[in-house]
């Protein structure tokens, strides 16, 4: 009896993701977006305080909604094992996670610069793990989105 290997979740998200978003244009400004979602969950609960319960929710949809269309947009070659992928998207895709990594560690470098510097801040160690935690998650499908050119007409 054969098994059939089932296509990943992933892949599937290519048929969900707008025509619109495989432009290069379209996903960069997917990712600042997503990059800018999180400032805006921070400081629109200083700005308006009374009514952020209304602005919750679809504040929280759209960093969501362009992580899933980034993944599509990318073919999920980003979170895609190499059995699903050809010798030049394996490079890719190392090339991706490498830059994600020096990436990471600049932002904590830049952290410790900071705190250092700025040794009473009020910051803690839980803030900085639930800042860095997403960062790490999206990153290598936003480096790969960002990097990626557009492609090719048929």
């Amino acid at each position: 009896m054969t098994t059939m290997k089932q296509e990943p979740l992933n892949f599937k998200l290519t048929r969900v993701t707008p025509k619109w978003a495989f432009k290069q244009q379209a996903r960069r400004i997917l990712v600042l977006t997503l990059a800018a979602s999180p400032i805006a969950l921070g400081i629109l609960p200083i700005i308006v305080p009374q009514t952020f319960v209304y602005f919750f929710a679809p504040l929280l949809l759209i960093p969501i909604l362009c992580f899933v269309w980034l993944i599509g947009a990318t073919y999920a070659r980003a979170d895609s094992p190499d059995e699903y992928l050809d010798e030049r998207e394996i490079v890719v895709r190392n090339e991706v996670y490498l830059d994600s990594f020096r990436i990471i560690g600049a932002i904590i470098a830049l952290g410790f610069i900071v705190f250092t510097i700025f040794p009473d801040t009020r910051i803690d160690a839980k803030t900085v793990f639930y800042l860095l935690f997403p960062i790490s998650m999206f990153l290598p499908t936003c480096v790969l989105a960002w990097k990626q050119p557009d492609p090719l007409e048929e």
